[in-house]
């Protein structure tokens, strides 16, 4: 009998809302850069969570590679993502209070993951995100899961989108996934730019109520695992 090998990947979660003690300390593990863009940011709430997701970031990857969290030397490669020359694969989301972090061991896999709180969006963004074959799929569902619908779309693709860097940048309606509550994650269509189809996987998740969440990689046609951490 022969296994199928499969692609591990960790996916942490955790809140972002911190009381002082906490901000200030994970704060004191941030680089001069990451300090820089958290002075940047307008309202204070968004700086706070911006400190506790990259903090925390900072502890987990301290984890996998044994080097202290504030020493860690996070840089960006051509597309400006986040990454270690010396450790694992990560990507790193947050939305709503919470943030998630996919790390895989293997360095070289392209890997995303995105999250989003479910919310009221105006009907008229549709089709500026999704391709002809998503959007006949949201029009099969009942109007009540249309908005369900239309996240799944979002976190999967842009899961896709942040692994090979592109972000909102890239073209978000090359893409085509499945969104369906409740349906497995398929990735149906990709662009050319980004190779094969079989060289995809996905995994869709939530990290709690109201909220849907898609982590994507690259394998080059292996199966992947997940494991939820906290």
């Amino acid at each position: 009998m022969t296994f199928r090998q499969t692609l591990a990947i960790d996916l942490w979660h955790w809140p972002i809302d911190c009381d002082n003690a906490q901000t200030a300390a994970l704060s004191g593990l941030l680089d001069a850069q990451e300090s820089a863009r958290a002075g940047k940011f307008v309202h204070e709430r968004d700086a706070r969570r911006f400190v506790a997701g990259r903090g925390r970031m900072r502890e987990i990857l301290s984890l996998y590679t044994g080097q202290p969290a504030g020493a860690l030397d996070i840089g960006g490669d051509r597309f400006a993502k986040p990454r270690l020359s010396d450790g694992p694969a990560f990507n790193l989301s947050h939305s709503g209070g919470w943030a998630v972090l996919a790390v895989v061991e293997d360095n070289s896999v392209a890997l995303g993951v995105d999250i989003e709180l479910v919310r009221p969006v105006d009907a008229e963004l549709y089709p500026n995100v999704l391709s002809e074959t998503e959007m006949a799929e949201l029009e099969r569902l009942p109007p009540e899961a249309r908005q369900r619908g239309f996240f799944n779309a979002w976190t999967r693709k842009e899961a896709i989108l942040k692994a090979t860097g592109d972000g909102l940048d890239g073209d978000i309606k090359a893409l085509s996934v499945s969104l369906t509550p409740g349906k497995p994650a398929r990735l149906l269509a990709v662009s050319r730019s980004i190779g094969k189809l079989r060289d995809w996987r996905l995994h869709a998740f939530s990290p709690g109520q109201g909220f849907a969440g898609a982590i994507a990689a690259m394998t080059r046609g292996l199966d992947i695992s997940v494991r939820h951490r906290d």
